[in-house]
């Protein structure tokens, strides 16, 4: 679902070359959907290939330990057995989103996206948090 509808390839809206998380933002970046071990390294720009003083997160790990970057610190992408409470869920419902230092963040995926969830995939989703987002 999230390569499909999200553009987590490896050169899209949320793949590696969109990240750029740092430490001096708590290892938070532009969310990576990218099923792959990172954060330790910028992955595109003048600063490719160097360090962030950040671990390599697996995804699963991303969801469940990250702030999202336009939050404020305590929100998490996903809150297992809480989709209420997962932006992740948020962003796909349009539900309130944060808007940390200016406008509020947009549903996703936009409406002028060529990406999109079906109603399927949404529930899935949905499902997958409410019983607990397990790594599998």
């Amino acid at each position: 679902i999230l390569v499909r509808s999200c553009g987590s390839g490896t050169t899209a809206c949320h793949a590696r070359n969109q990240y750029a998380a740092t430490q001096n933002m708590d290892c938070r970046g532009w969310l990576t959907l990218e099923n792959a071990d990172l954060g330790s390294e910028f992955y595109s720009g003048p600063n490719t290939g160097s360090a962030t003083g950040c671990p390599n997160l697996s995804l699963h790990e991303r969801l469940l330990t990250l702030d999202p970057w336009e939050c404020a610190a305590g929100a998490k992408y996903i809150v297992p057995g809480n989709p209420t409470n997962s932006y992740v869920m948020n962003k796909i419902n349009g539900a309130p989103l944060c808007s940390e230092g200016g406008a509020p963040s947009v549903q996703m995926p936009p409406s002028d996206s060529l990406f999109t969830l079906s109603p399927a995939d949404k529930n899935l989703i949905q499902q997958w948090i409410t019983e607990g987002a397990l790594d599998n």
